[in-house]
């Protein structure tokens, strides 16, 4: 309610800071903050950290859903690093969550391939970058809630712009 209706994403922040504070083993607050840096703040260094503090969690075995966990964290740190032009690093960390396999939420196969296709768009690699969007496409499910296929087809029809 504090980001969408208040307007007050600093105090957002600090609640959901508190909430991590108070149990840091649900994953879903350190993730809504990482996002909050990312959207209200567009600080994609602090969101970066963030995602990277959940990885150390869950590889400290810190976390619920430990599985969830990481593969949301390295996509939203991937998402992070191609801001930052760390088009490799965020190569690396999607290639784990491919390597991970198909796991709920099931569109996070799709979304990983979207993010490699665009990193890899970055890096001046095009083929690569098509084959990733076309993977994106095939692995998106049948609802595809995240709109994957969309996104994926739009950055098909796209000359890419490095950046």
């Amino acid at each position: 309610m504090y980001l969408w209706y208040e307007g007050q994403p600093a105090r957002a922040l600090d609640l959901l800071r508190g909430l991590d504070t108070r149990y840091p083993s649900n994953p879903v607050f350190l993730q809504r903050i990482a996002e909050v840096q990312h959207e209200y703040f567009h600080d994609h260094r602090a969101s970066a950290d963030t995602w990277r503090a959940l990885i150390a969690r869950v590889r400290a075995g810190q976390v619920s859903a430990s599985r969830l966990a990481e593969v949301r964290a390295r996509i939203g740190l991937a998402g992070e690093l191609i801001d930052l032009s760390q088009p490799r690093q965020a190569v690396e960390q999607l290639q784990i969550v491919i390597t991970i396999g198909q796991l709920e939420p099931y569109s996070a196969q799709a979304l990983a391939q979207l993010e490699l296709g665009s990193a890899y768009d970055q890096l001046g690699d095009r083929a690569l970058a098509v084959a990733a969007y076309h993977a994106a496409v095939s692995s998106a499910p049948a609802d595809d809630p995240l709109h994957v296929r969309s996104r994926a087809r739009a950055a098909l029809r796209e000359k890419p712009i490095a950046r």
